[in-house]
């Protein structure tokens, strides 16, 4: 029987609107991938915020044009992997969507995890972070409520009343803190007066203080700062290690920038031979996309993959929150489930 494809494109809808230096949204597009072989499925997701190039129907497009005649999964997961390689650059999303039901697939025929079949150590053992989008002072008591259950916080800022968020979140949270900033800081004086409102050891990293392209201003912050400073817009895949990098102590991997699980394993392999540090990200996917990358953990020490957390409507099952911390539920593939009716065409 031929390997079919299908589509169902989705929108994802947050608790609450979702405030970043990129500005405000309350929910994300995303494309549903499904790979069909002989009665058994795989999936895999694209999830496409607005200030990426591609939208669900380039999605589409892109992955209907590759050629899947031929292909038997397992033993031909390589190849079908490798006919997508163009879209590494051009299609990154899409191509995260189709390498996810792919491996998915291959390790529901194969019955092993997609761990296993990346050749990557069990997973677990990351911190797990919950993110604090940027909302109105006043709504911060209650938003970290709900947060009670995350040890390590995710503080979105967007240079716009930095100092008095961190007060706030000072006065209530006595746990870690990681400061998201998403290219927003423009000067050292800035960035020195905002930290300076951090309390001694209760920072665990900073990511992309200043924009993605003075990389003097990232480099220079991590070298007056022992706080790991993180490239995320900075670095979007393999091809920009270790150029663009370097001075960098730690990189955030994402499926949705890199364009894959594939990539995304050597792309931390390149950061653990550099001696930085690694993160897993995500989009705010749903449980399909952040427990693909979850597969990964076992070479990280930050995840911020609460996606499943912060929406309302994920239409998969997957990793799970004990105690703080995230957890693979017993399975093969990706291991997630289906739990909604979607309709892919």
């Amino acid at each position: 029987m031929d390997l079919l494809i299908g589509f169902c494109p989705f929108h994802l809808r947050f608790k609450h609107p979702f405030g970043t230096a990129h500005g405000v949204r309350t929910g994300t597009d995303c494309v549903f991938v499904r790979l069909e072989l002989n009665g058994v499925f795989g999936y895999g997701e694209a999830t496409i915020p607005p200030y990426v190039p591609e939208d669900q129907s380039s999605v589409i497009a892109a992955l209907q044009a590759i050629d899947l005649a031929g292909i038997d999964l397992p033993g031909g997961l390589l190849e079908l992997i490798g006919r997508t390689n163009r879209l590494t650059q051009e299609a990154p999303c899409a191509r995260a969507a189709l390498v996810t039901a792919a491996y998915d697939l291959a390790g529901r025929l194969a019955r092993r995890p997609v761990w296993q079949l990346l050749q990557q150590p069990a997973p677990g053992g990351a911190k797990a972070m919950f993110t604090l989008g940027v909302c109105e002072l006043n709504d911060i008591p209650e938003r970290l409520v709900e947060l009670s259950y995350c040890e390590v916080l995710k503080l979105k800022l967007n240079a716009v009343q930095d100092g008095e968020r961190i007060e706030v979140v000072n006065r209530l949270w006595a746990k870690g803190i990681f400061l998201d900033v998403n290219q927003a800081w423009t000067s050292q004086e800035q960035a020195v007066d905002v930290l300076s409102g951090v309390r001694s050891g209760q920072l665990l990293g900073i990511e992309q203080p200043f924009h993605k392209n003075d990389l003097a201003l990232n480099r220079w912050l991590q070298r007056v700062r022992s706080a790991t400073v993180f490239a995320d817009e900075s670095v979007q895949g393999l091809a920009d290690m270790p150029e663009r990098s370097d001075g960098f102590g730690g990189v955030n991997v994402k499926l949705m920038k890199c364009g894959g699980l594939d990539q995304a394993v050597a792309m931390t392999r390149a950061a653990r031979e550099a001696g930085q540090r690694v993160m897993l990200g995500s989009m705010s996917e749903s449980s399909l996309g952040c427990t693909a990358a979850f597969h990964l953990s076992g070479v990280a020490e930050l995840l911020d993959l609460d996606g499943p957390w912060l929406i309302t409507n994920d239409p998969f099952v997957g990793i799970e929150l004990h105690a703080g911390n995230l957890a693979l539920r017993p399975g093969v593939g990706v291991g997630v489930d289906l739990a909604a009716d979607l309709s892919f065409a």
